[in-house]
């Protein structure tokens, strides 16, 4: 039985559902950069929507106690090798000492470039960021899935719509008279999914908006 449907059309279905998904969702994609000192800078890919969270680490080999929090050391099970109140006036002065020499390390997205600089001259610093990627089909998530199917069929069923079944409201005259087509129900049914497609999109993840160091 032939289809009413190429195999172009069933590729641009499947396409139109992922850039519906694609404006809420986005395949993430972890990077980890060690021992960055000075200024640095990454040449994000092609189509990248931007950093969503950037984060500065101190190097392990330089995590001593001086420069950590309390709440680290308590984390970590770490104990100052002297007596908390001087480690506390230790602290205080390494932090005043480091507030008068540098500054915290930094970074921006620069988008005409498409490229993500760090300012790490007071490091070096281990750096964590999670780059924000096109939407693709393997990293919809599982509990979505069913609604991107039924995106791609409603979009193939606004195909059969615009076609032959479009063009003739009226039928089609056959040997048993006119065969029915059923065009108005077919976008009916496709809108309704789109418009409850969409609504579950906007409480399953808010769009992802360029963010800025």
């Amino acid at each position: 039985m032939p289809c009413e449907l190429t195999n172009e059309q069933i590729n641009q279905s499947i396409e139109n559902a992922r850039r519906m998904f694609d404006r809420q969702m986005s395949t993430y994609v972890p990077h980890a950069l060690e021992n960055i000192s000075d200024d640095y800078e990454v040449q994000l890919a092609t189509g990248s929507k931007g950093p969503l969270y950037v984060t500065f680490l101190i190097p392990e080999t330089d995590q001593t106690y001086v420069r950590m929090s309390i709440f680290e050391l308590v984390e970590r099970r770490v104990l100052p090798r002297m007596a908390y109140g001087e480690w506390y006036q230790l602290r205080s002065l390494w932090d005043t000492y480091m507030r008068a020499r540098a500054f915290d390390p930094e970074w921006v997205w620069d988008q005409s470039r498409n490229v993500l600089l760090f300012d790490c001259r007071n490091g070096p610093f281990d750096i964590f960021y999670i780059e924000a990627r096109p939407l693709t089909a393997e990293a919809i998530p599982g509990e979505m899935e069913y609604d991107f199917l039924r995106t791609v069929l409603a979009h193939t069923n606004l195909i059969l719509a615009r076609g032959t079944r479009g063009r003739f409201p009226g039928g089609i005259p056959g040997p048993a008279g006119n065969i029915a087509m059923n065009a108005p129900d077919l976008r009916a049914e496709a809108n309704a999914v789109l418009l409850e497609v969409q609504e579950n999109l906007n409480g399953y993840a808010e769009p992802i908006s360029p963010i800025f160091g």
